[in-house]
């Protein structure tokens, strides 16, 4: 596998802001911070809110 830089991954990101747009990325990510924490959540067991 090859061995990415800090251009290299620059230029993915700058590519998929592009492909996708700010406003859907940042749809993305809170979507997955929920999925994150609500998995957290049932490891623990803290069922309450």
């Amino acid at each position: 596998m090859p061995k990415l830089g800090i251009w290299e991954i620059l230029i993915i990101v700058a590519i998929v802001v592009l492909i996708f747009g700010p406003g859907r990325i940042g749809m993305l990510r809170n979507a997955i911070v929920k999925t994150f924490k609500g998995f957290q959540k049932s490891v623990r067991g803290d069922d309450e809110e």
